[in-house]
């Protein structure tokens, strides 16, 4: 089984702060909080719509001032929202898939950057998704996350880092608003097929599913 690892802070997800002539995205949509703190760079300019300072990024070309990561911007993102049985009683919805290009980190953070989301140097892009599992059978299910992705060129992305996310649902239990995150070679993508390897607890056997995709 693979061991949950509780990362600092999550990029690209909700954020406290208000700025008057910049994006406040606050209350629009709802992602897990983040602990990340806005940081206002002087040298941008107050007027710019893009800038959000306040709640998720919603559309493409805006973007972030993280004080960890630098500046994320949202490139692509696609809200299917539609519930998916991937095998009986098992079900899998994905409500935001966002493709996010992290640009300036700082020096300081960039072993760390590295270590927990694969970047190298001061860049990097990353998918990051929010999901909900929804187990109504009337026994438990273990390794409900989402585990590997294939993209729409053929690539396939394996996580090995997971922030808080539930292995383990018990019989009619569903685990909502997981947020999930993965570093990816390239943001030129028009696809993403999510997999999820679960295996009843019981008898310990693999549970056959059917994977999930979804396109920008």
């Amino acid at each position: 089984m693979k061991t949950k690892l509780a990362l600092l802070s999550l990029s690209g997800l909700l954020l406290i702060g208000c700025g008057d002539e910049t994006v406040d995205n606050t209350g629009k949509e709802s992602e897990a909080a983040s602990s990340s703190e806005v940081v206002e760079n002087k040298k941008e300019d107050p007027k710019d719509e893009m800038l959000v300072t306040g709640g998720p990024l919603l559309e493409p070309g805006q973007y972030k001032n993280d004080e960890e990561f630098g500046r994320i911007e949202l490139l692509k993102i696609t809200s299917p929202g539609n519930e998916n049985e991937i095998a009986p009683g098992l079900f899998l919805t994905l409500k935001d898939v966002k493709v996010l290009n992290f640009e300036d980190i700082p020096e300081e953070n960039q072993e760390y950057a590295e270590a927990y989301y694969g970047f190298k140097d001061s860049q990097g892009y990353q998918l990051q998704f929010e999901y909900t599992v929804d187990n109504q059978n009337d026994y438990s299910i273990d390794n409900t996350v989402i585990e590997k992705i294939i993209l729409s060129d053929g690539e396939q992305v394996t996580r090995d880092m997971y922030l808080d996310e539930t292995f383990e649902l018990e019989a009619n239990s569903k685990a909502s608003g997981q947020i999930g995150g993965i570093e990816v070679p390239t943001p030129d993508i028009d696809s993403a097929t999510f997999y999820i390897n679960p295996y009843d607890t019981e008898n310990y056997e693999q549970i056959e599913t059917t994977p999930v995709k979804v396109e920008f």
